[in-house]
């Protein structure tokens, strides 16, 4: 495996153990102290390529390994204060690293999955596509194969927008874009807190080497968290690049008690 990732093959572990040596030396993370695999929220510590456009911290708490962030390596996430996500290179090839649970057993000498092992999750909408969104971006930047068109920044305008009046938040979509022309569209889905569909609609943009922001207005949104998923395209179709955002509206009347008149009836 080290000879192929010199070679400059990519390599992503999650939540590795039983490694020899060898490999512990290549990678981004020193081996667990074992212990207890506390649940924690996530993180992120670098503005990069793997944490942009996953909303990290929306996730739902998840188990994580106590590993220690080898000498050398990039820590772009945390799960509280442990690493979560770190990044390393061994000659010609990238190692990236995660360390949230696949199993409710932790890391040991059988078959776990490749995402994190969640249970009584609080959260509602479908925080998994989150983790495949992660796994994607972790083996495409592994394999160096990032796209030409990326989404550099996608976030909301302001902190938080009101239900109130009528106000529509806007995204602010930054694009780093190495060589490509014509026309790229973005295509926009946006969910509320519990992964009801809210909407969808398109954007065109055209497309020049450099860096170009584009403003997405989006309706108004009832109160609560929102999520909006950005998927560029180019004009034949082809997938470029895609992120995720959350968004918080106010909602103008909260309920603050509720009560049963009589504890029997």
């Amino acid at each position: 495996i080290l000879e192929k990732v010199r070679g400059g093959t990519g390599l992503v572990c999650i939540n590795p153990n039983n490694y020899a040596d060898a490999m512990w030396a290549a990678l981004p993370f020193s081996a667990s102290a074992g212990g207890s695999r506390p649940e924690y929220r996530w993180t992120a510590t670098e503005n990069h390529y793997l944490t942009r456009g996953v909303p990290l911290d929306r996730m739902p708490p998840a188990g994580t390994s106590p590993y220690k962030l080898a000498e050398g390596a990039q820590l772009l996430a945390k799960a509280d204060r442990w690493p979560l996500l770190a990044v390393s290179e061994l000659g010609e090839g990238r190692i990236v690293c995660l360390a949230y649970c696949t199993s409710w057993q932790g890391p040991g000498s059988y078959m776990n999955g490749l995402t994190p092992w969640i249970q009584s999750a609080p959260t509602k909408f479908a925080y998994w596509e989150y983790y495949f969104s992660l796994l994607a971006k972790c083996m495409t930047w592994a394999a160096k194969q990032e796209p030409a068109v990326q989404i550099s920044s996608l976030r909301p305008e302001r902190e938080a927008y009101s239900a109130r009046g009528g106000e529509q938040p806007k995204l602010l979509m930054s694009l780093t874009d190495e060589g490509v022309t014509g026309e790229v569209v973005a295509h926009v889905s946006i969910a509320d807190a519990y992964g009801h569909s809210e909407g969808q609609f398109d954007r065109a943009l055209a497309a020049v080497p450099g860096q170009a922001q584009m403003d997405i207005l989006l309706p108004q949104l009832p109160g609560g968290m929102h999520l909006v998923d950005v998927m560029l395209e180019d004009s034949a179709g082809k997938r470029l690049d895609w992120a995720g955002v959350a968004l918080d509206v106010a909602s103008p009347v909260t309920v603050a008690q509720m009560r049963l008149v009589d504890e029997i009836y």
